[in-house]
């Protein structure tokens, strides 16, 4: 979600009051309503259940649902939240909080909760959860038609505390049935590193109250060392946040009056926010982006992008281009509305879009494959070139989960042994020819299917050096 401050949005107030429905008894007989105006319908069909329906019903309880029921005929990211809801909302985004560190949408497809990315370091990151998962179940108890905000409450709550995700991945038969502990989340956005090639390498997790700040003292602790050669910004499964901080951020890189974003209103004048700052980083930069890379991530390498200040590294981006406001409510409660979308500083859109990447690589297990499932490589035979069998079938499904695009036909084409070339080149193997029997433990290993001791190459990060040294 991005929240508006300052000098980038108006401030939005709204005080709203409910009209609720008194109950009263009364025997069965012919309902026939009045004639009445549709706005008026709420307050009939409210009567007619208070005073017919089988049992007494809280009327407090059904105009919270009809209110519920307004805004599930609206996008996925504008809620309405009772008192509770609200009191416990308000607090989960004060920074810190119980949960396993997803950050979750509502998929209108299937009706159930979609992971749009873990959050690095949580236990939703180290079970192996990946954007694109949904969660069919908590504990056993089904999401389908569970609200966003009911969801996210469900899977919040007392750190120490166990649940178990039930998790439908593309090209799975099967549920993945994760058990987790809540930790108390919390989220340091920047970390960086300088390489021994003399690329600085800089992860952003998120767009929080401290972004900015600690961005800008990681890139100057950067730019101060002359050995560095170039900066690979890593915005892989940052799901977003504060749109402020992404705007303080691209003012680093562009100059003075340099268009960030456009955002798109329908109660407000359209409005560009350019660039006020001269900007504080003079090296070449790639930044990393996949499908966990939502929101104010996408804001960012948008600008860049635009503005040809960095080259675009991975897959194409979340698209979740809205921008929301949180409304407070009589009564403690509340409410969330998008009431903009965003475009980059060109004016191409982003939501349900994304940002395409300049360098498109898939990183290994993109496909959402199963290793388990592949082919065994099992037959005692060394393959040459042009030769036939399940030894290339299994090594071309491992090449294509490990992100090198190879056909699956079992023949050892061209195109196979190039992908197997680039393979050993990666992976500092010797390069050999043929499909050999420690090739297939290599390749095993490193699908994670094998015991041989191998590292797996970040392959996007280093498509994403390999732009910035030239040798691409």
């Amino acid at each position: 979600m991005i929240v508006l401050k300052k000098r980038y949005a108006k401030i939005l107030i709204l005080t709203l009051s409910f009209i609720l429905i008194a109950s009263s008894a009364s025997s069965a007989i012919p309902i026939n309503p009045p004639g009445v105006e549709r706005l008026d319908y709420l307050d009939v069909v409210l009567d007619i259940i208070d005073r017919y329906y089988v049992e007494e019903v809280d009327s407090e309880v059904l105009v919270e649902g009809a209110f519920r029921g307004v805004f599930e005929e609206l996008d996925p990211y504008s809620s309405y939240f009772s008192a509770d809801e609200y009191k416990r909302y308000t607090e989960n985004t004060g920074g810190a909080f119980g949960g396993v560190g997803i950050t979750v949408t509502k998929d209108d497809e299937s009706d159930y909760i979609k992971v749009v990315s873990p959050i690095e370091g949580t236990p939703g990151d180290e079970a192996g959860i990946q954007p694109g998962d949904l969660i069919i179940a908590v504990n056993g108890n089904t999401l389908k038609g569970v609200s966003l905000e009911e969801a996210v409450n469900i899977m919040r709550g007392e750190p120490g505390t166990k649940l178990r995700l039930s998790i439908s991945r593309v090209g799975l038969v099967e549920p993945l049935e994760l058990d987790l502990v809540r930790e108390i989340i919390e989220v340091n956005p920047v970390n960086y590193e300088i390489r021994d090639d003399g690329i600085a390498y800089l992860r952003l997790k998120s767009f929080n109250a401290n972004s900015a700040k600690d961005f800008e003292e990681a890139l100057k602790s950067i730019t101060a060392q002359q050995a560095v050669q170039g900066l690979v910004i890593d915005l892989r499964n940052n799901p977003g946040g504060r749109l402020e901080q992404v705007i303080d951020i691209v003012d680093m890189f562009v100059e003075v009056g340099s268009p960030i974003v456009q955002i798109d209103y329908r109660a407000y004048e359209d409005k560009t926010i350019s660039a006020e700052e001269e900007p504080i980083v003079d090296l070449p930069v790639t930044v990393l982006i996949n499908e966990g890379s939502a929101s104010a991530s996408e804001i960012l390498a948008g600008a860049l992008q635009d503005n040809e200040v960095a080259t675009i590294v991975g897959t194409n981006s979340y698209g979740k281009g809205t921008v929301q406001s949180v409304i407070d409510l009589q009564d403690d409660a509340g409410m969330k509305i998008t009431i903009a979308q965003y475009l980059t500083a060109d004016g191409h859109p982003v939501n349900e879009v994304g940002i395409h990447p300049d360098v498109e690589v898939q990183q290994p297990g993109a496909s959402g494959e199963n290793p388990n499932t592949f082919a065994p490589m099992s037959e005692d035979k060394t393959y040459s070139f042009g030769e036939t069998g399940l030894n290339v079938y299994g090594a071309q499904q491992r090449l294509n989960y490990l992100g090198y695009t190879v056909e699956k036909n079992g023949l050892f084409n061209e195109e196979t042994q190039t992908q197997l070339y680039q393979f050993e080149a990666d992976y500092d193997l010797n390069k050999e020819s043929v499909l050999s029997k420690s090739l297939i433990q290599y390749l095993d290993a490193a699908a994670g299917l094998g015991d041989e001791d191998i590292e797996v190459k970040d392959i996007q990060l280093e498509k994403a050096v390999e732009v910035l040294l030239g040798t691409e």
